[in-house]
């Protein structure tokens, strides 16, 4: 048993190299360092100023009807009204906040398992350090509704269900899809132990609160599509996520099955959790429906817990595969730091230039297209509106999101045509990492605006074009 003294000299660390790491970029750049962040933004400056939850989001351009909770738009209008931040700089503060004393929560679960042990320290470092965490610090409020669940799962291994319960209908409010998932291996293990009854009382709550949410938005349900394709999970998932994540969190379980750990409630349920989630991640060889990319957050949630555990209740056994595990764990941390694109705005700074000329010089009428990245920054730093926009499951037509995305990765003079014959628009604003600037210059279009970029991309500039349009479409000069 660590001695108490050493116990919070550990902590401390922990706690404060952990945060250093998230509360950085924060300070390093004036802007959210995730495009999701921008969707939030416009949906709290909207409550702000008007005090209702909009039913009907005006952007983009042809609206749509809003279906995420509440409570985390609530929660961002409250910070910039009480202590005089403007939304943007509430939430740059916030999510590294959040991310920050998620390891304290996790330290508190492990407490109550493991007393002030080695044990505990460890699930906290894996989570303070976790890369996956690290990139979640600026993203989404599904933070939020993780670091309530760790307080939900506390009390449901106390079998105090209904307090369970509460704390999911408050985490529903700030993540729908967070406290589904969440609550899922829960449900698995009650089903296990037959405890249908345990069961009814631990959903009640949520059920109620997501009735009371969508009951009222009924009608316009129509529009949640989750089905969106595959483009977008192609987009976010990359080698290492794929792959490498389910093997790491899988040899974990492994090592329980190997050593022989007595199996309690407790162990049995983070199994489950891991077991459920490396599930869930690998149907994005199949589907997007189930939002896969963000899976490694709670694999690293069920990682932390077990792999500390299993470390520390089988110490004389696993002293080399702790050393792996703990050289790991510092490259994981090397890598997320070295990541600068982890650590930098969605948009390079002359880009955010180009926003600034769009919003002088294109009138506010005026349809513009751009990729979801782009378009979800024009529309929160400037007053004009865009075709394309972050938050993909509340989707009024799919078949026009679609192209107007495909439209900055095709090389098909057919498939340009088809979308300017389709679709009424008037300007594109190109991204440096957007294809399809060489084809806009076979059809009758004008350049605009130009700006590069060349520590990013020196293949392709940043650029406005105007679109000529005669009788409805865009003629192909040939080039």
């Amino acid at each position: 048993m660590i001695s108490k003294q050493l116990f919070i000299i550990a902590v401390l660390l922990i706690f404060i190299s952990g945060s250093a790491i998230r509360v950085a970029p924060t300070i390093v750049y004036d802007k959210p360092l995730k495009y999701d962040s921008y969707y939030h933004v416009r949906v709290a400056e909207l409550l702000k100023e008007t005090g209702n939850i909009p039913e009907v989001f005006p952007y983009p351009k042809t609206g749509r009807p809003h279906l995420y909770p509440p409570l985390y738009h609530v929660l961002l209008g409250f910070i910039s009204f009480a202590i005089g931040l403007s939304v943007i700089d509430s939430v740059r503060l916030l999510l590294p906040f959040m991310a920050s004393i998620i390891p304290i929560g996790v330290l508190w679960f492990a407490t109550k398992r493991y007393n002030y042990s080695t044990t505990a320290l460890l699930a906290m470092f894996f989570v303070s350090f976790s890369p996956f965490f690290l990139t979640s610090s600026f993203d989404s409020p599904e933070l939020i509704s993780i670091f309530i669940s760790i307080f939900a799962i506390n009390y449901f291994l106390q079998e105090k269900y209904m307090q369970a319960s509460m704390l999911y209908g408050v985490s529903f409010l700030f993540s729908a899809l967070s406290s589904i998932y969440t609550a899922i291996p829960l449900v698995i293990l009650l089903l296990s132990e037959k405890n249908f009854k345990k069961i009814a009382i631990l959903l009640s709550i949520p059920a109620v609160t997501m009735a009371a949410w969508y009951l009222p938005r009924f009608e316009l349900l129509y529009a949640f599509d989750n089905s969106f394709g595959t483009i977008f999970v192609e987009k976010t998932i990359d080698f290492w996520t794929k792959f490498y994540t389910p093997f790491i969190v899988g040899s974990v379980i492994s090592a329980f099955a190997l050593f022989n750990l007595q199996m309690d409630r407790t162990r049995k349920l983070w199994i489950i959790w891991t077991l459920f989630f490396i599930t869930v991640f690998l149907t994005h060889f199949v589907t997007p429906a189930f939002h896969p990319w963000r899976m490694p957050i709670y694999l690293n949630l069920g990682f932390a817990f077990l792999l500390s555990d299993t470390l520390t209740h089988n110490r004389h056994r696993l002293k080399s595969l702790f050393a792996i595990f703990f050289v790991l764990s510092f490259f994981l941390i090397s890598m997320n730091v070295y990541e600068s694109r982890i650590l930098k705005p969605p948009l390079p700074n002359n880009e955010y230039d180009m926003i600034s000329w769009i919003d002088k010089s294109i009138p506010n009428d005026k349809n513009v297209l751009s990729g979801y990245v782009f378009c979800s920054n024009l529309m929160t730093f400037s007053d004009n509106n865009c075709l394309l926009d972050t938050y993909f499951e509340s989707i009024p037509n799919k078949t026009a999101w679609f192209d107007y995305e495909n439209f900055f990765w095709n090389s098909n003079i057919q498939f340009t045509q088809r979308v300017f014959d389709n679709y009424d628009i008037d300007y594109i604003a190109f991204s440096s990492q957007d294809w399809g600037q060489e084809l806009v210059n076979d059809f009758d279009s004008e350049k605009l605006y130009a700006t590069w970029e060349c520590k990013l991309n020196c293949l392709r500039d940043a650029s406005v074009y105007k679109l000529n349009k005669q009788n409805g479409t865009v003629k192909y000069l040939g080039g």
